[in-house]
């Protein structure tokens, strides 16, 4: 394995457990310790999103499109497509809605990755279901969950129903969000993602506070904000 791709694991790894900070750090030192083009595009993609996740807007796009420069050069379609997710995200994250749907509605005709293609349907769902368009949103997100399945990528499904859950929740579904809501937090413990997994237990409690289960419910809230707290998670 390449100094570079350790890096980029280690980043991960830090990202996951919610410390930026590090994450960053590692992301920009494996675009250093690297010439080829497709670790220097992940590096540069890796950074976006750390970087949006601290909010740093300017920042995070400047890095998307650096990656997704470096894997077009390079004939790298599949990086293309995830620099493009990457600067989707941003544009989603700040309201810039149009910018966002029609980055994420092109990335499938760009890859054939199932994995990436299921990313951008997630995304998309997202936004709909922001939007208020919840029957568009669960379409996209059931479409993302069946792009993940067959990529075997689980840490897109702990997401995907952890975002189901919360759309059934957001409809008045406590029953089927309860159920998705566990299931997510079961995923997410399986690929140590403890900022999901934060983020899974504040959706649950909100279905724990409408039954008027406030005692669970505010064990689960305080774990969760004291995880983002110890983080410095500012987007949460």
């Amino acid at each position: 394995m390449s100094e570079s791709r350790e890096l980029l694991d280690e980043g991960l790894r830090h990202e996951k457990a919610g410390a930026v900070d590090r994450a960053l750090d590692r992301y920009i030192a494996a675009f250093d310790a690297t010439t080829d083009p497709a670790e220097r595009s992940e590096a540069w993609r890796r950074q976006s999103h750390a970087r949006r996740i601290r909010c740093e807007w300017d920042e995070a796009l400047k890095a998307a499109a650096e990656a997704a420069k470096i894997a077009e050069e390079a004939g790298l379609r599949d990086a293309f497509a995830e620099a493009l997710n990457a600067q989707a995200a941003v544009h989603q994250s700040r309201g810039d809605y149009d910018l966002a749907a029609a980055l994420y509605t092109r990335i499938p005709t760009e890859t054939s990755d199932p994995r990436i293609s299921g990313v951008a349907l997630q995304n998309l769902a997202a936004l709909r279901a922001m939007q208020g368009d919840y029957p568009a949103a669960e379409a996209h997100f059931r479409d993302a969950l069946d792009s993940f399945e067959r990529a075997g990528y689980d840490w897109g499904r702990a997401h995907v129903l952890n975002n189901l859950g919360r759309l059934a929740f957001e409809q008045n579904r406590l029953d089927e969000a309860g159920e998705l809501l566990l299931q997510a937090i079961n995923e997410t413990k399986q690929v140590d993602d403890l900022d999901l997994l934060a983020l899974a237990r504040l959706n649950y409690a909100e279905v724990l506070l409408a039954r008027s289960e406030c005692a669970e419910a505010e064990s689960l809230v305080s774990a969760s904000l004291g995880h983002y707290a110890t983080v410095g998670n500012q987007w949460r």
